[in-house]
């Protein structure tokens, strides 16, 4: 993670975003305080139907009400 006083950042902006770009965070600080952070924009990953099947197994007695816990069913 890269720090970065708010008044330097002006000349080196482009420079910054392209570090982003690769994985960096850069911190902009103002006084010394933390104000904000360029982070990298994650690609949303698509997801694909059926790649958990299989994976998931329901137990006999999975609907069955836990002793001490009738008063709790609407």
């Amino acid at each position: 993670m890269q720090e970065i006083q708010l008044r330097d950042m002006e000349s080196s902006f482009r420079e910054l975003v392209e570090k982003s770009v690769y994985g960096n965070e850069i911190v902009i600080m103002k006084d010394n305080e933390p104000i904000a952070k360029i982070i990298p924009f994650r690609k949303k990953l698509r997801r694909r139907l059926g790649t958990a099947k299989g994976l998931v197994v329901i137990k006999e007695g999975f609907k069955d009400i836990p002793e001490g816990f009738e008063d709790y069913i609407l």
